[in-house]
């Protein structure tokens, strides 16, 4: 999920449009990203059931869903019990 933190929803909802986002979004009312002390955009947080975060990464570059993908498939192989 994504959360709109500029405040300029319009804005932000046109351009998520035009870069093809297909996750859904929400603004951000309750002030999450200061909670989770978001310092820039995008960010992005792998956050287990219980509200921990797993992983946090700050900005974009090539190679960033790599690592994005790396770190989901580590933390759902080291979740399954072993066989």
């Amino acid at each position: 999920m994504g959360v709109e933190v500029t405040r300029r929803t319009e804005l932000a909802q046109e351009f998520l449009r035009q870069v093809g986002v297909t996750f859904p979004t929400a603004e951000d009312r309750k002030d999450v990203a200061t909670r989770y002390g978001v310092s820039g955009t995008p960010t992005n947080f792998l956050i287990d059931r219980r509200g921990r975060i797993l992983f946090r990464r700050v900005g974009f570059a090539p190679g960033s869903e790599a690592e994005l993908e790396a770190q989901i498939v580590y933390l759902l192989e080291r979740k399954r019990p072993a066989s």
